[in-house]
């Protein structure tokens, strides 16, 4: 009679009396849905009296990650509640710190709803361009302003991002730059390649007028 080993082995028929051993497998390795390699989602619940004192407190979005591990942001996405409206015409940012400087924060609304009169979802979308830091290793994501807020409004915060290795994350940029690099400097044989093949295109049909010229 078949005996089944184990899900990956096949069926075998074994002697009563055979010595068996069971494989084991190590997938210690294998990303799994929920670890800090996979892609995550926080939900957070900022109220209107944590909005209001968002100039003086910043609220957690993704808490620091820890020494060596970098979080990489794919996505903030925040729902604005309003109860009544919003009049003093301040930003609202997204950063590792309370900084307003272009490169130093991750993404801002200008205006945060502003005369709005109903509720409205917002997505926070990530400035391009250099990033203004030394590093990124162990660094928080959190929500803050530039000044005070007055409207009563509560928020619902998703945010989309994942946990990686610093060395990861400092490798990948190293690629990126080393493949920008290469282009570069094909765009650049490539034009030399092309010079070269005008200038000899052009000696060749002066040459051949020549030669038609002496005949």
């Amino acid at each position: 009679m078949a005996t089944k080993i184990d899900p990956l082995t096949p069926n075998n028929g074994f002697p009563i009396g055979s010595t068996l051993s069971v494989l084991t497998y190590d997938l210690s390795n294998v990303i799994q849905g929920g670890s800090s390699n996979a892609p995550q989602t926080d939900k957070i619940d900022i109220t209107s009296a944590q909005y209001q004192a968002l100039g003086s407190t910043p609220q957690i979005l993704v808490a620091a990650p820890g020494v060596g591990k970098v979080a990489v942001i794919i996505s903030v996405n925040v729902f604005a509640k309003r109860s009544t409206t919003e009049t003093s015409s301040v930003d609202v940012y997204i950063g590792d710190d309370t900084s307003t400087t272009s490169g130093q924060y991750y993404a801002y609304v200008r205006d945060f709803m502003n005369n709005n009169t109903t509720s409205r979802p917002y997505a926070f979308e990530p400035n391009s361009g250099e990033i203004g830091k030394n590093t990124l290793e162990n660094r928080r994501l959190q929500m803050y302003s530039n000044g005070l807020l007055n409207g009563d409004i509560s928020h619902i915060s998703n945010n989309g991002h994942l946990i990686m290795d610093k060395h990861t994350v400092e490798m990948g940029f190293a690629q990126v730059m080393a493949i920008g690099l290469s282009l570069s400097d094909v765009e650049q044989w490539l034009r030399i390649a092309s010079l070269v093949i005008a200038i000899s295109f052009g000696i060749y049909k002066w040459v051949e007028k020549l030669t038609k010229k002496d005949k």
